[in-house]
């Protein structure tokens, strides 16, 4: 029987917003799977928005100091290109949605991994950026497990 808490919460971390469909199929109750959704999607958070912040830091500094070097050397520094299709998609929802809408669904809609590192990307600077994310899956893991129980 434990087997089927911990599926739900792998589960929850790859896709968050169809975790519930598996503790329903399985005969999980509505408190079980909500709660085994919630472990599952607030680990993955936490764990995601830790390590992408520290690569984040770790790549600006590797940058900086490579500019340096080349720079100290006489050379010149050209940065690679970063406008790919991908990230001007997630830019354009970055500047229509912003902050709370942002850090309240992407990890719902995308997957909570994906969404949590590209809601890091952008916000993870501010103080508010993890407790906006974790009422987000609060709220959203509630309403996807109730749809699923009711219907």
């Amino acid at each position: 029987m434990y087997w089927h808490y911990l599926a739900m919460m792998a589960l929850a971390t790859v896709k968050f917003m169809f975790a519930p469909l598996y503790g329903k199929g399985v005969g999980l109750n509505f408190l079980e799977t909500y709660l085994s959704l919630l472990a599952g999607g607030v680990l993955a958070s936490f764990v995601f928005f830790k390590l992408t912040y520290r690569l984040l830091e770790r790549a600006k500094k590797k940058r900086f100091n490579r500019r340096k070097q080349a720079l100290s050397m006489g050379f010149e520094y050209f940065e690679p290109k970063k406008f790919t299709r991908t990230n001007k998609f997630v830019v354009k929802m970055r500047r229509r949605f912003g902050f709370f809408v942002c850090s309240f669904f992407f990890p719902f809609f995308l997957s909570v991994p994906v969404g949590t590192i590209i809601a890091t990307k952008f916000f993870g600077t501010k103080p508010m950026f993890y407790p906006v994310v974790v009422l987000g899956l609060l709220i959203n893991g509630l309403i996807a497990t109730a749809l699923v129980f009711l219907l």
